[in-house]
């Protein structure tokens, strides 16, 4: 069976029996690329399955098993470079996924746990510097995690509980200095004291938090300690 669209370019090739789809299919975009190809028993994608961008490359390669996505599957971009890699297991994504820049650097190492993200979690910036560290659990952020500058000192630091901010948080500007510091609820919100520094170690902001929104008197501070302003926030 072929199907067209209105000016008569092919659009889809393939066989049906008793109503379901059959053997090889095929789909193509107007223009007459090849955009999908695979094969079908009795209605379910079965066996391999290749996808293709508009200019020809290899978008994505899997197979299928009882119509769900089994084994490693791949993606690239249009340029033909890996953009992603990783494994289904009865179509959850299951073990270590990969993920990567357009200059093959590494982008991203995830686990899997029944499509769940599970275990520890790591991305990188362009140049390969390790950026985010951290770990799910049951697909929520939780335990440690750590924020990277590209110099590779830290950025930030702070735990999560069932994917909510939890307890003491701290980043640090890039020189090492500390820039902010202060503490989460058991709601994920801000909460008790909050301050800030400039980038000498000086003290730029201090004040109370209460359900993520500033409370009371804030006060405000130059580079040279001298203060600037206070505020008062209902």
């Amino acid at each position: 069976m072929e199907s067209y669209n209105i000016d008569g370019k092919l659009l889809s090739t393939g066989m049906y029996a008793d109503g379901n789809k059959i053997n090889e299919w095929k789909e193509y975009s107007e223009n007459g690329q090849l955009l999908e190809i695979g094969n079908f028993e009795n209605g379910n994608e079965i066996g391999e399955w290749k996808k293709y961008h508009e200019n020809g490359q290899l978008l994505s390669i899997g197979k299928f098993e009882n119509n769900h996505k089994t084994g490693e599957w791949k993606w690239y971009d249009e340029s033909g470079q890996l953009d992603l890699i990783g494994t289904y297991q009865n179509g959850k994504q299951v073990g270590e996924w990969k993920s990567y820049y357009e200059n093959g650097k590494t982008a991203s190492l995830e686990c899997y746990n029944d499509g769940k993200l599970s275990g520890e979690s790591k991305r990188y910036n362009t140049n390969g510097q390790l950026w985010i560290v951290g770990k799910y659990e049951d697909g929520k952020q939780t335990g440690e995690w750590k924020w990277f500058h590209d110099n590779g000192k830290m950025k930030t630091v702070g735990s999560y509980i069932q994917g909510k901010s939890s307890g003491e948080w701290r980043s640090y500007h890039e020189n090492g200095k500390l820039e902010k510091t202060g503490q989460y609820d058991e709601s994920g919100k801000r909460t008790g004291e909050w301050k800030t520094y400039h980038n000498n170690g000086q003290l730029e902001s201090v004040g109370q938090s209460k359900n993520g929104k500033q409370l009371g008197e804030w006060k405000y501070f130059d580079k040279k300690v001298k203060f600037i302003k206070k505020e008062f926030n209902k």
